[in-house]
């Protein structure tokens, strides 16, 4: 990893041990309130609004990551002019009172923090460490407000793409608590809080503890984020737990199938296509297991290259390596039937005890959108949020289940149910560190209604609600079965024109369509002058064998005149021969036409006796 500064050293942080809320026998669950606004550039997102500083500035952040939130600060676009960071709001540090600035700037160069500490994947720049107040607000209330929060300021930053070219990220994120109560700082007098462990110590929530649903803007799936208990609605059975690593979330991904509920299939096969995790050429596994990280602070699927390949065989979907994403081929005439009937990706999922849940995710919401910067085009460009990736060199194997894949997953954490030690005075800095976290599927559109049931510290496992409605049926009102069969020839002509699935098919850049432009013209004026030059180049050939023949006609002419004028009537019979010599001489070099002149003066000699 080439962070210089900000990558977390455990051993740096002093813990402060004791964690003793104020009030729990009062406090209940609280429901956060989100933004009406979405962002992307590959999303659309919702988040949460939240007030940061004093006075306070409105910043939307992306919900996810654990420890330390990573906020935008003005500066990044100050070599912007259009700069869709704004949007969100950036965080003016100068103009807070409350900030506190904990260390000097710092380098932050290709990386990702989101395993660390829930930043921004892939980002270049500086930032520094700071502490300010932040409110968030609650439904159904005002907001709550937590001092001295710890926050990541980006000062500048750029995200790569795989082709080299860079753009300012559009929103920060919302990193949604810790597993430690607070932190203190060293070689400072300052303590930083964490989010939903600092709402626990001020006794405002029941324990140390979130749940998330992030749900979709587009297809209006409302989200769901509680701190301190979870909304029952959205957590459908099968409900599975897992100890928690230190702020990460590990399973083990047992395969990938296709499903279809209902209706004719869309695809080349009925039912249900499963196996396709691996294949003979895939090197991920272990123990025929892959394993994944749950993380809504990154945006797509993150898997190795060849299930993504397994993945794309199936579906009307182009690889754009300068993305390094796979591009819906709307074109295709399978792309609707497949994104519009109850047609799901399903995740077999297993944990260290063996239990184990299939989430299944229509691909209805796997069809998101990129905009600008990520797309040329007016319109959005749907893509396939599987993204192939290659492990860092600093990390244990495991890939990651960003916010694409918690779109149709419920997912929660209760840090104050410590599975390794009971005692919450105790001062050993690891004590949370396998906390229990949950993972459900989530209901679709047509959401129950909600009830929220708190956490207590003792909290380690979630039971299903009683009659919970079916997966499927929270679907059935937009996803509509196909009521005929596809016709096989549809399947092998999809598979034909996307078994290329490494060639670009993204509108091209702006920069190229601007050089193809000029091109163009360049090629265009050099041909109109070609055709110019050679237009005037035979006109003045035809010119000057117009003049030369008429020099010819007026020189012989004179010659004839000359003679006549010297040799009376002898002269004349010879001026005539002489004139017709003449003449079969300039029929040579004449055009044919002038052929028959000669001819004619030939056969006038012979009437004439000459």
């Amino acid at each position: 990893m080439d962070s210089v500064m900000f990558r977390r050293s455990r051993s740096l942080l002093l813990i402060a041990g004791i964690f003793v809320p104020l009030a729990t026998g009062e406090s209940s669950a609280q429901v956060i309130r989100w933004s009406d606004k979405t962002y992307g550039p590959d999303g659309p997102w919702q988040a949460i609004s939240v007030n940061l500083g004093t006075p306070s500035q409105s910043i939307d952040l992306l919900p996810g990551g654990v420890w330390t939130a990573n906020i935008l600060g003005k500066s990044v676009c100050d070599d912007e002019d259009d700069c869709l960071a704004s949007n969100a709001g950036l965080f003016d540090t100068s103009a807070s009172t409350s900030y506190k600035q904990v260390n000097d700037s710092g380098v932050i160069s290709d990386t990702t923090f989101a395993r660390q500490a829930g930043a921004l994947p892939m980002l270049d720049g500086s930032a520094h460490t700071g502490l300010d107040r932040l409110s968030i607000p609650i439904d159904g209330s005002d907001s709550e407000t937590i001092d001295n929060l710890e926050l990541l300021v980006i000062e500048s930053a750029h995200q790569s793409l795989a082709n080299g070219s860079k753009y300012i990220p559009e929103v920060g994120t919302l990193a949604l608590g810790s597993p430690d109560s607070n932190q203190s700082l060293s070689n400072t007098n300052l303590t930083g809080q964490y989010l939903s462990s600092a709402l626990y110590s001020q006794g405002k929530i029941p324990s140390n503890s979130f749940s998330l649903h992030i749900g979709s803007a587009a297809l209006k799936i409302p989200g769901s984020l509680v701190f301190g208990g979870y909304d029952e609605s959205r957590a459908l059975e099968p409900i599975i737990t897992q100890p928690s690593s230190n702020g990460t979330f590990p399973l083990s991904l047992v395969d990938l199938s296709i499903v279809v509920s209902e209706g004719y299939s869309p695809f080349s096969f009925n039912g249900t296509k499963s196996g396709l995790l691996f294949n003979k050429d895939t090197a991920a596994a272990s123990d025929e297991v892959l394993p994944v990280n749950i993380d809504p602070s990154v945006p797509y699927i993150y898997l190795p290259s060849s299930t993504c390949d397994i993945l794309a065989s199936y579906l009307p979907i182009i690889y754009e390596p300068s993305l390094r994403l796979y591009l819906w081929n709307t074109t295709s005439p399978l792309y609707k039937p497949i994104t519009t009937s109850p047609s799901f990706l399903s995740f077999n999922l297993s944990t260290s005890t063996g239990d184990s849940a299939n989430i299944q995710v229509p691909f209805s919401l796997l069809t998101l959108n990129l905009t600008g910067p990520l797309s040329n085009t007016s319109e959005p460009t749907p893509y396939f949020p599987c993204q192939p990736s290659t492990l860092p060199s600093f990390s244990t194997p495991v890939w990651t289940l960003g916010r694409a894949f918690l779109q149709a997953a419920f997912f929660g954490v209760n840090w104050s149910a410590n599975s390794s030690s009971s005692d919450k005075t105790s001062s050993d800095s690891n004590i949370n560190t396998q906390a229990p976290f949950f993972l459900a599927q989530a209901p679709g559109p047509s959401i129950p209604t909600q009830k929220i049931i708190s956490f207590t510290p003792s909290t380690s496992s979630l039971s299903a609600p009683d009659n919970p409605p079916t997966f499927y049926s929270t679907w059935s009102s937009h996803l509509l079965p196909l009521t005929s069969p596809i016709s096989p020839s549809l399947f092998s002509t999809t598979s034909s024109s996307e078994s290329q699935s490494h060639k670009s098919t993204t509108p091209l850049s702006k920069t190229a369509l601007i050089l193809i432009s000029v091109g163009a013209f360049i090629l265009l004026v050099i041909i109109l002058l070609a055709c110019i030059w050679t237009w005037k180049r035979r006109i003045n050939m035809q010119n000057q064998a117009i003049r030369e023949e008429i020099e010819q006609e007026e020189m012989l002419e004179m010659e004839i005149e000359n003679r006549d004028e010297e040799g009376g009537t002898k002269g004349r019979g010879a001026g005539i021969l002489f004139q017709a010599d003449h003449l079969v001489q300039l029929a040579i070099t004449i055009p044919s036409e002038m052929h028959l002149v000669e001819t004619g003066f030939r056969d006038s000699l012979k009437k004439t006796g000459g």
